[in-house]
């Protein structure tokens, strides 16, 4: 009994040693920094890193984004302020230049309502004056320098 437990002993001190070679190797192959799991931790790793840098890089111009659109803003508002002023003028000097416009379209019509009376009476007058003319007066009136009443040129002797 004793060569069957030496053997029993030796049997499973064999396959406990076959079974940690066999781990060894699947532990140097998962550790192996080429292929193995080392080498996938070591890119997550730098992955890791390298999107740590993209986030920060992001975050640093986001920043820089947000501020120049705040001083824009800031700008904006300013202008917007400016602009305002400038339509509250515009339209206070358009308002100024219509009641002057009316005013002066007063004055003028008042003052040269008159004269305009005075011209169309002074108008009437010549064409009654022109309508109690008689014929013969209309046409010497309308006849042509240097022309007689036969409508022959004048000879006029000129001495040189």
């Amino acid at each position: 009994m004793e060569l069957v437990t030496d053997f029993l002993l030796l049997a499973a001190t064999g396959t406990a040693c076959l079974y940690c070679w066999i781990l060894s190797k699947r532990l140097k192959r998962l550790t192996n920094a080429k292929n193995g799991f080392g080498a996938g931790i070591a890119a997550l790793s730098h992955s890791a890193e390298e999107m740590k840098a993209v986030m920060e890089s992001t975050k640093v111009s986001g920043d820089a984004v947000a501020h120049r659109l705040e001083t824009l803003l800031i700008k904006s508002e300013n202008r917007v302020s400016h602009l305002q002023d400038l339509l509250q003028q515009v339209t206070d000097m358009r308002e100024s230049a219509m009641d002057e416009t009316r005013q002066v379209t007063l004055k003028y019509t008042e003052t040269l309502s008159p004269l305009i009376e005075e011209a169309n009476e002074s108008a009437d007058r010549l064409f009654n004056a022109l309508d109690a003319a008689s014929a013969a007066e209309l046409e010497m009136m309308c006849r042509p320098f240097g022309q007689d009443a036969d409508k022959r040129p004048l000879k006029v002797a000129v001495n040189l």
